[in-house]
């Protein structure tokens, strides 16, 4: 029986959460919405050599730890921005994780996984090696997101 590609992702993730959930603590959960502070966002160019490349960061913090955040490499594409690689951290998915995108249909063209949350403390240092990642990977991304692969 032959199955398609989104079958044979979802099989495989289901495998590789099955075998990770084998050695790992319950997740942690996040504290109610209404408890955390204000939603943060900011914008900013790592590189004046190159301003076409901005990075915009959104965090939520909680008692001054992070309890959510997302960080967007995008790249001015004409007369609007595209993102071209995006960390974040989700409960949903119970990891932290990096997306590469495809300039062609902005599909994900890479998944990684960098690190799976059991503890507060896995999204803080899950948002510093995620900052990292990305600056340091960004010419990779930007290379990644206008061949489509």
């Amino acid at each position: 029986m032959a199955y398609g590609k989104q079958k044979d992702r979802e099989s495989r993730r289901e495998a590789e959460r099955a075998i990770a959930e084998a050695g790992r603590e319950p997740v942690w959960e996040r504290p109610p919405r209404v408890e955390w502070d204000p939603e943060e966002r900011y914008e900013t160019v790592p590189d004046l050599s190159a301003p076409e490349n901005v990075l915009i960061y959104r965090t939520a913090m909680w008692k001054r730890r992070f309890v959510d955040f997302a960080i967007i490499h995008e790249i001015r594409d004409g007369s609007q921005n595209a993102t071209v690689a995006k960390a974040d951290s989700s409960l949903q998915h119970e990891d932290v994780h990096l997306h590469v995108k495809a300039r062609s249909n902005g599909k994900d063209v890479k998944r990684e996984v960098i690190r799976f949350i059991s503890s507060q403390k896995d999204i803080d240092d899950g948002y510093y090696e995620s900052d990292s990642r990305i600056l340091e990977d960004m010419s990779k991304h930007e290379m990644m997101w206008r061949n489509g692969r």
